[in-house]
């Protein structure tokens, strides 16, 4: 199971399990947000005020795809970009991940390469929507994260 669908969960626990699994997990999937990444956005909100609809934190916008849908977590609709955070270990930072190492709690056969080829996938899909995108990966905004900000308002072109 690389994507969690409905599907995919009754492929992988059959029929009853697949179904208890997948309401727990969309029950929860709000709670699948880092806490620090949500640092970061309100930081990014109060700069901005409140001039724009944000979406992040249990407003995640979802985008549909073939096999299911991808979940982004910082959206600006008026400015139609997406900041995407990236915890170092369940995005698998090249930094400290070697491709065949599986560093993801939840899914442990799932390795490196696998995670990197899915975040691809996923930021083609907002290319071929036409919206503008930036990565924070979580390890260079605990070691700046005053730079990281205003990368990120930089991106944003509201400086």
């Amino acid at each position: 199971m690389k994507t969690p669908t409905l599907d995919n969960f009754i492929r992988k626990y059959g029929k009853e399990e697949g179904n208890k699994r997948w309401k727990l997990y969309t029950k929860n999937k709000s709670k699948f947000y880092s806490q620090i990444s949500q640092e970061l956005f309100i930081q990014i909100e109060k700069e901005l005020g409140n001039k724009y609809t944000y979406f992040y934190g249990e407003n995640e916008i979802q985008l549909k795809h073939e096999y299911g849908v991808y979940y982004y977590v910082f959206y600006i609709k008026e400015l139609n970009k997406i900041i995407e955070f990236n915890g170092d270990i369940f995005h698998a930072n090249p930094k400290y991940f070697k491709e065949d190492e599986c560093p993801n709690p939840f899914n442990k056969d799932l390795t490196a390469k696998e995670i990197w080829k899915k975040d691809k996938k996923k930021l083609k899909l907002l290319k071929d929507n036409k919206i503008d995108y930036l990565i924070i990966w979580e390890d260079d905004y605990k070691e700046n994260p005053v730079k990281e900000l205003k990368r990120c308002i930089d991106f944003l072109n509201l400086t």
